[in-house]
């Protein structure tokens, strides 16, 4: 009996203590979450204002002459003088003759083919003169004839009269006979003379125009340059034989080089939503009808585009461009869209060790800009798988008080260009807001912070900007 009353006490003291807790536990008031109640987290922003920024891409390629001309000889002879600069790497004028073959055996054949043209030219006059003759002949044939038949038709006459005998009648028949022969034979001569004219004067077409081949080919006997270049390959030398189409030089111009510069497609398309002509509206002008109006280099020009060419870790060196043309395909192997750009006078202000000109197979760097527009710039550090992080302003409510606060705001938003560690904004922020820069974990919507300016990244920022 004992026993039971200790267990059953024990028991109930067991029940009043649950009792009691779960009493004590429901009294409790419940707590509330309240980001902004913690203590602000400290971190480094930006003030975002506008600058005025020319979209660029940047890419490299290898210059490449306007015009590399391979000279071939167009008649077989023999060297009998080079230019003394015509030597590999040489600048030479526009004009100067730097080759000159032997010309004695063109020279015989020009005198050949003006002895032809003389010789056909007087066969022609004398055929003249045969035919000026056999009209006048003709002429005075036919009158004989006409004489003839009528004192053939009075002999006639006469032998009905008995008057002379039938022999003289016949006679004179025969010699109008023999008058009608003549004539027909002048005329067949005055149909045949026109056609051997024809042919005269078609042997003289081809005697003049053996002339000009053989003037043509004494030209040819002599080589000058026919630009101002720069040599590039020199295959022949003085006293060798050389053959009609045998390479003598090539040549390259030297007022003008392209640079074919590779891009990703999405780099350009992105440079390329930039492009507005002016007064174009805001669709700008379509790429459809600027090509099929206007060249492609001044179509470039219309739209706003530069160019500039540098050397590569040089950049106080460079060298204004033009866009001349983008490829028609893409590169099979990097799968990469070419754009075309020259530069004139390449070897303008060139020094010695300090400015070298752009030759060619010179690796440079090129940049591609459009014309300047409104951009917000921010790192690209700051933005956060494709958020970015700014301050909000909010008020609070503590001891009957308010307080204004900044708090965490993330803004999914895309950039509109990227270079490198910078990244450009067109649309979706404004003048006077707070970017965060720093590095925040975790990241709390509404979460409150407190900020405290980057200078050193603003001055960074302003300095990349005056550098465009």
């Amino acid at each position: 009996m004992v026993v039971l009353t200790k267990k059953r006490a024990f028991l109930l003291a067991l029940m009043v203590f649950v009792a009691i807790s779960v009493v004590l536990v429901k009294l409790q008031p419940t707590m509330e979450h309240d980001d902004l109640a913690k203590k602000p987290v400290p971190v480094s922003v930006i003030t975002l204002k506008p600058h005025m920024i020319a979209p660029t891409i940047t890419g490299y390629g290898v210059v490449e002459p306007n015009v590399l001309l391979n000279v071939k000889l167009e008649v077989s002879s023999m060297v009998t003088y080079v230019h003394p600069k015509l030597r590999k790497g040489e600048l030479i004028p526009k004009d100067t003759l730097v080759l000159r073959v032997d010309e004695r055996d063109y020279q015989l054949a020009l005198q050949q083919a003006k002895a032809d043209v003389a010789v056909t030219q007087a066969n022609l006059r004398e055929l003249d003169a045969n035919l000026n003759d056999v009209k006048v002949n003709l002429a005075l044939v036919q009158q004989k004839l006409t004489l003839a038949n009528k004192e053939l038709v009075r002999k006639q006459k006469l032998l009905s009269k008995k008057s002379i005998a039938q022999s003289t009648v016949d006679s004179q028949k025969s010699a109008v006979i023999q008058l009608k022969q003549e004539v027909q034979s002048l005329k067949i001569q005055l149909d045949t003379l026109p056609a051997q004219r024809d042919v005269l004067v078609a042997k003289i077409v081809i005697a003049e125009a053996s002339v000009e081949t053989q003037q043509r080919n004494v030209e040819r006997t002599k080589i000058v340059m026919p630009f101002d270049g720069r040599i590039t390959e020199l295959s022949v030398e003085e006293n060798q034989f050389v053959a009609q189409g045998t390479s003598l030089f090539s040549t390259q111009t030297i007022d003008k080089v392209l640079i074919n510069v590779q891009f990703p497609v999405e780099r350009f398309h992105s440079l390329a939503k930039s492009m507005r002509a002016p007064g174009g509206g805001a669709g700008g002008l379509s790429f459809e009808k600027a090509v099929l109006m206007i060249k492609t280099s001044a179509m470039f020009e219309m739209l706003g585009i530069e160019a500039e060419v540098r050397l590569p870790g040089v950049p106080n060196i460079r060298w204004p461009a033009k866009v001349e043309r983008i490829s028609d395909n893409l590169d099979p192997s990097t799968r990469t869209l070419g754009i075309m750009v020259s530069v004139d006078n390449p070897y303008k202000n060139v020094e010695p060790g300090v400015r070298p000109p752009l030759i060619a197979q010179m690796y440079t760097e090129v940049v591609i800009r459009s014309r300047p527009q409104s951009f917000y710039v921010i790192p690209r550090d700051a933005l956060h798988e494709g958020s970015v992080y700014m301050l909000s302003d909010v008020e609070l409510v503590e001891n009957e008080k308010t307080i204004k606060k900044k708090v965490l705001f993330k803004k999914a938003m895309k950039p509109d260009y990227q270079f490198g560690s910078i990244a450009l904004f067109k649309n979706g922020l404004s003048e006077g807001q707070q970017i965060i820069v720093s590095d925040l974990f975790p990241a709390v919507n509404g979460m409150v912070l407190h900020a405290s300016t980057d200078e050193v990244m603003e001055q960074r920022i302003q300095q990349w900007v005056e550098g465009q």
